[in-house]
């Protein structure tokens, strides 16, 4: 079974379809550019591609307040979940890892601190950085509360 294919050009408000047949999707879409070309068709005005493209909402960073087992202790367990912090030779808490052109950034802080949810997460990039930064990097345990929805 032999496929024909036609090539396609949209315009603003148009959708033109070449007469000729081809063999193959490439050649007709090919056709269809050298057309658009030729005959200066224009697409889509600049104004409609600004309005097609997606908006980014901001991301909203909720700061969170990180407690010591100390601190739950008289608490219903259920009401916090365990967390893992890196803490850096220094004693100072990593905020940051591997974003954009750097590699950590530290603070002393402790509410600011990069969370980790599992100890696996955080024992590979405390590895990670053992390797890269100094050796030293330990983790510390956290809970943080749970939100009830």
């Amino acid at each position: 079974m032999n496929a024909l294919y036609h090539g396609v050009i949209l315009s603003e408000k148009t959708v033109f379809i070449t007469e000729e047949n081809f063999d193959s999707p490439l050649r007709a879409a090919n056709y269809a550019r050298k057309l658009k070309k030729e005959k200066k068709i224009n697409s889509c005005s600049k104004e409609r591609q600004s309005s097609l493209k997606t908006k980014i909402k901001p991301k909203i960073i909720e700061t969170i307040k990180l407690l010591t087992e100390a601190e739950v202790a008289g608490h219903t367990p259920l009401h916090y979940r365990e967390i893992w912090v890196i803490v850096s030779p220094s004693g100072t808490y990593v905020h940051e890892t591997l974003k954009e052109s750097s590699v950590v950034k530290y603070g002393s802080d402790r509410d600011k601190a990069q969370i980790f949810k599992t100890y696996e997460e955080a024992i590979t990039m405390a590895n990670t950085l053992n390797c890269v930064i100094k050796c030293g990097h330990t983790l510390k345990r956290f809970f943080i509360e749970n939100k009830h929805k």
